[in-house]
């Protein structure tokens, strides 16, 4: 599955300590938009991600992949951020998910993308307990770490990570 993650989704995951452990899920490949990878992220997080660029790890996509003239309509018709509607314009055009956090995002790419493919940093980490990469109390201890940075992210408790079924959160 090929996933464009946005800003608030690598800075919940590097604050959560468990961003290289989602970029190792099996049959998942990542990637970021230039913007994104420039400017969105902030830091430690942008370090994070450019390592995690140079290593492989998450590909850099290009702006020639999409057309501005896409980018400016989804940008004035939902009114996201920068960072957001060029996640959500490089998913539409190359038929990518996207992973976001950001609740207006996760919204407007449901009806742009369709519900099937949106996911954001709380899905990733359930996916690493599917696959035993992480605990299910490793993955609400980074959930905690996420929320104490400031993430804006659903109330939950430990059993959203136990026992739960495939789909997208």
């Amino acid at each position: 599955m090929n996933i464009v993650l946005d800003a608030c989704s690598i800075i919940n995951l590097v604050n959560g300590s468990v961003f290289d452990t989602v970029l190792s899920l099996k049959g998942y490949k990542f990637f970021v938009g230039p913007q994104v990878a420039s400017t969105e992220c902030g830091e430690p997080a942008g370090t994070v991600l450019q390592q995690a660029i140079t290593n492989g790890q998450v590909s850099l996509l290009n702006d020639d992949q999409i057309t501005a003239t896409r980018f400016l309509t989804l940008l004035q018709q939902y009114n996201l951020g920068d960072g957001e509607t060029e996640s959500l314009t490089f998913s539409e055009s190359l038929g990518y998910s996207i992973c976001t956090d950001d609740r207006k995002a996760r919204n407007v790419s449901k009806t742009v993308i369709g519900n099937g493919k949106v996911t954001g940093s709380l899905g990733l980490l359930s996916k690493a307990v599917q696959e035993q990469k992480l605990t299910a109390s490793e993955a609400f201890s980074a959930y905690q770490k996420m929320k104490a940075a400031g993430g804006f992210l659903p109330e939950i408790d430990l059993s959203f990570f136990i026992n739960k079924p495939k789909g997208n959160a």
